[in-house]
This record gives structure tokens, sequence and C-alpha cells, in this order.
């Protein structure tokens, strides 16, 4: 929470520095940059090719913040195209070791996606107009695995235990949401949107579990997203 109050506060000032260096804004074919967050529903399995069968593993959600910049181009009156570019990062906890001495197992994701959509803008009303979204991406992620003590939060690198996921990994995702334009002034136009992602941006191979064989796992990502962002023009 204080995170996302911090980037709304930073967009705030940049809305104000960036309005005495701005011309009218055409909400159709402008620059965008702002901050997002996403709540990520995750769903692990094992893959047993042999048998063609999965086995699910329930994992924690994942909460992630970042920014995305960008530029809209306009098409015709009903449809535009938006082309930004997404970074974010976040960790969650996914399992408890009880080895020598009780530890977390910790994920940690950094996420970088180029992501294409077609917005159909809908009727205007006053200041605000809304808009639909249907889009995909690009997408590499890398996650790094971490143990940490439970009485005392630090870290800790077990030399005995199989090997520790560091791994990025490409995947294409598929999207659709919806949101609004909203004119703060003639030279400042912010946009809020929603989308929802479905995506398997995760696939490695497992040790610890399968010590005589490595066993490939995936995960699915199910990605609520939500970014607000100012839209300018710097001519």
């Amino acid at each position: 929470m204080r995170n996302s109050l911090l980037c709304l506060l930073a967009l705030c000032g940049f809305v104000l520095s960036m309005s005495a260096n701005t011309v009218s804004i055409d909400p159709n074919s402008a620059l965008l940059l702002g901050p997002g967050y996403s709540f990520s529903k995750r769903d692990g399995y094992y893959d047993f090719g042999e048998v063609r069968k999965s086995q699910f593993r329930r994992r924690n959600n994942l909460n992630m913040f970042g920014a995305i910049a960008g530029k809209r181009f306009a098409i015709n009156r009903f449809i535009r195209f938006q082309a930004g570019f997404a970074f974010e990062g976040g960790s969650t906890t996914d399992d408890t070791l009880f080895l020598s001495s009780p530890t977390s197992v910790k994920y940690s994701f950094y996420h970088a996606s180029f992501e294409p959509e077609l917005q159909f803008p809908l009727t205007i009303t006053g200041r605000t107009r809304p808009y639909v979204l249907l889009g995909g991406g690009v997408n590499y992620l890398y996650v790094r695995e971490h143990t940490y003590f439970l009485d005392n939060g630090q870290e800790v690198i077990w030399i005995d235990l199989p090997t520790y996921v560091r791994s990025g990994f490409f995947s294409v995702s598929g999207s659709a949401g919806f949101g609004f334009d909203y004119a703060l002034a003639r030279s400042a136009t912010i946009s809020l949107w929603y989308l929802f992602r479905y995506w398997r941006p995760v696939s490695y191979g497992v040790r610890e579990d399968f010590p005589l064989q490595e066993q490939k796992y995936h995960e699915t990502f199910f990605t609520s997203r939500f970014h607000l962002v100012l839209l300018f023009d710097l001519r």
C-alpha cells in the first residue's frame, strides 16, 4: 500500500511538472507514462510426460509493482492502437523447510514485457471517455529462489541441497479489460485501466522432490493488473 501511494504522489507531481511544457492532448495519439500494480493467482503443475498427466501444486498469490511507458496511435474514430513497455517486480513465500533450522522458501519475480493492444473508445461523457481493450504481450520473467531463517529473517544458502531456481523465461500472453481517460486540464489527461491476463510464464526442472531425475514443472498465472498513467505530448 505504501508503494502504491508513493507511485500515485509521483504521478501527480509529474502531471504538474509537465503541464507547462505540453500542448492540448489527443488521447488517441499520446505518449503515456505511469505506475502499475498486478495481482496474480498462480497454479503450479508437475508434468509427467511419460503418462501424459500433470499433478497440481498450490502456489501462493503474487503481488507486483512497476511502471509502463508507451505510445498510442489513432486508427480511426472508434479504434486506436497502444504499444507499451512495462516492468514490475514482487516476491512471495511458497514453502517452509524443516531441516537443521526452520526456513521459509521465497521466490522473487522480475517481469519485463512488450504489450500491444487495440482499444475501442466509447461515447464521450464530459471529461471522461471509457474504453475496452483487447491485447497480448511478449514477456520475460526472471525467477530467483531464496531461503530465510524463520527466527531471524537472515538469508541462508544450503550447500547440500539441489541448485536454487535462478532462471529467466520467455512467454506470450492474452489479455482483455476496460478503462477510461479523464481530462484534468487542456494539457493534462490521465488514463486508468484494468486488464485480465492469462499466461504461462514459468517452466523449469525440479530436483528437490525428485532426486533421481529432474522433473518438469510449470506455472500458469491468472493476473489482474491496474495502471494509472499520464497522457502527454512533447510537441
